[in-house]
């Protein structure tokens, strides 16, 4: 391979290739790092603790890679990290609200961010996540308390 910025530039996308293809454990099983991190050039990690931390809860890292994706066909709109932040608080309030369920509340919220991306071509705001969260809750038999996250 020649010594030249094409050449360097395949050699890195190479190693970065490697690098996806790490697993990473949890007590929920192992996971390659494709399946949870989105593949977006907006989505960095400082280094592999970083990551990590991304990734603990894997089926919130899952739900946050599909809605992650999702946005990027959005034109015009910024997908700030304090709303990243307040979705991955919702899905992980739900994988605690319904820890020994299949974590379909966190599928089916993610579901509806994502028909609502396709729909209105928009992000939902926090708080509209957090109210379709709680209601989720409460039709499936959760309880979800005023003073809590999820009950605003």
């Amino acid at each position: 391979m020649a010594d030249d910025k094409r050449g360097r530039d395949k050699q890195a996308h190479d190693a970065e290739r490697r690098q996806q293809k790490r697993e990473i454990e949890s007590v929920e099983g192992s996971y390659s790092i494709e399946e949870l991190v989105p593949e977006t050039d907006e989505e960095t990690f400082d280094s592999s603790a970083a990551v990590r931390v991304q990734v603990q809860w894997p089926t919130v890292a899952e739900a946050m890679k599909r809605v992650v994706e999702a946005s990027k066909m959005l034109r015009n709109t910024d997908f700030s990290w304090s709303q990243r932040k307040a979705y991955e608080k919702t899905f992980q309030e739900l994988n605690a609200i319904d820890a020994d369920d299949d974590d379909e509340g966190i599928q089916a919220i993610s579901d509806w961010i994502i028909e609502r991306i396709r729909d209105k071509e928009t992000l939902p705001t926090s708080r509209a996540v957090r109210r379709e969260a709680a209601k989720f809750c409460r039709t499936n038999g959760y309880q979800v308390r005023n003073d809590e996250c999820l009950g605003m």
